[in-house]
């Protein structure tokens, strides 16, 4: 394995997933800009729409565009990738700047309601990185997987500290030190912009890198030698052929967010202690720490269960087995319905209380692992069924993943509505 290669996924992975991120843990300096105006409760519903909508509809654009012009300089995945690396790291200047003026309200929010329709076609653009890198050996995917963990987990834990230090009344920090620290995800997003475009420029090509041979496939030297990213060849591959060679795994990424988004973090959001009641309630589980753990547990599983297809006995090559295994996710549905879901007249509780705060605890780390698991395994495996066909191909397989992931947490995301 080489090693500088594996840590510039790692990194390129991180960048591709920060965006969102950085938005929704910037909550409390939102909070407080918006605070006593009408977008003070609205404001995150609103950067979800926005973002998920020019996410969506810029990744159509680039599934779209091989099918009806040439395969050119602008839909090669490298010159997607590093234009939307730069994109990134100008938007969230842009942010940072935005964030110590002193606009009012709607002038505010409308300028970072711009900056995050514009940073959500960046992360479509950066999405490009697992095209680029699916000409490698599938362990330097499954890294730029780990490095999208990573950068779901850091923010949990920087939303944790905050809320953690505004709601305990000993150790409460000041609102500028709170803006302060809110800020501070806009910054690494610049900084791993920046290590992204020095990255991107460290490729080496794949021929110098030893691939990996699975035992159903046999690579020629030719294969390996056109597969650089930084290489274009002529042949334009069939995206009808590419996708239908991959639809078992598109149907797995797809499920398999679906499941994820239907219940989180909408319905386990809503999940209270079942101690939270009690006359001395540690401060770990009154609500609103309770829930900022659960983002911490679950992000730790789905950083976990990326991490583990690096070991073979977790690199799953059958694509059968996948989306079955993305199927079975569905129980997790019914599960979190037995947790401590308070009920109201409005909306009562469907099913008794049958899992502590332990079972729930445990239920949400096992969610994220199989989350991270199916979705690492996924990216690893399904461009390598039409490596035959060269880079392009590949490239266009990674893509057609990626949009399917897209459209996963959209629709579940909506599915949402029917537990909350």
């Amino acid at each position: 394995m080489d090693v500088q290669l594996y840590l510039v996924s790692l990194v390129l992975g991180m960048t591709s997933l920060i965006a969102w991120n950085s938005w929704i843990t910037a909550h409390n300096v939102f909070a407080q800009r918006l605070a006593g105006t009408p977008l003070e409760s609205t404001f995150e519903a609103r950067f979800s729409s926005v973002f998920n909508a020019a996410n969506l509809a810029t990744l159509s654009l680039l599934m779209a565009a091989p099918l009806v012009v040439n395969y050119g300089i602008l839909m090669r995945p490298f010159v997607r990738a590093r234009a939307g690396v730069v994109l990134n790291g100008a938007v969230f200047a842009l942010a940072c700047l935005l964030m110590r003026s002193d606009w009012t309200p709607v002038p505010f929010f409308t300028a970072v309601l711009v900056c995050v329709g514009v940073s959500a076609v960046a992360a479509a653009l950066m999405a490009s990185v697992m095209a680029v890198l699916s000409v490698y050996e599938p362990i330097y995917t499954q890294a730029a997987s780990v490095g999208m963990g990573i950068a779901g987990l850091v923010p949990s834990f920087i939303s944790f500290a905050i809320v953690w230090s505004s709601s305990d009344p000993d150790h409460r920090i000041a609102s500028d030190q709170q803006q302060s620290s809110s800020v501070t995800p806009f910054l690494v997003s610049i900084l791993l912009s920046v290590l992204s475009i020095f990255g991107l420029r460290m490729l080496p090509p794949p021929s110098s890198v030893s691939r990996h041979r699975d035992d159903d496939e046999v690579l020629s030297n030719d294969a390996v030698s056109e597969s650089s990213p930084l290489v274009s060849t002529t042949t334009v591959p069939n995206a009808k052929n590419i996708n239908l060679a991959i639809k078992e795994f598109t149907a797995s990424l797809f499920i398999n967010f679906v499941v994820t988004l239907a219940v989180f973090p909408a319905l386990a959001a809503s999940i209270k202690s079942v101690h939270r009641l009690d006359a001395n309630v540690p401060h770990m589980l009154q609500d609103n720490v309770f829930v900022a753990l659960m983002f911490i547990i679950f992000n730790l599983g789905d950083l976990t269960g990326k991490f583990l297809p690096g070991f073979p006995r977790f690199y799953i090559t059958n694509k059968d087995t996948l989306l079955r295994f993305s199927i079975a996710r569905i129980v997790f549905i019914p599960l979190l319905l037995l947790c401590n879901v308070p009920s109201t007249p409005e909306n009562p509780a469907m099913f008794p209380r049958l899992f502590g705060d332990f079972g729930f605890m445990t239920l949400i780390f096992t969610m994220g692992l199989t989350n991270g698991w199916v979705a690492s395994n996924t990216f690893m495996r399904g461009p390598r069924e039409v490596v035959s066909e060269g880079a392009k191909a590949q490239g266009l397989a990674s893509d057609s993943l990626v949009w399917f992931m897209t459209a996963g947490l959209a629709v579940g995301g909506i599915a949402s509505g029917l537990f909350v």
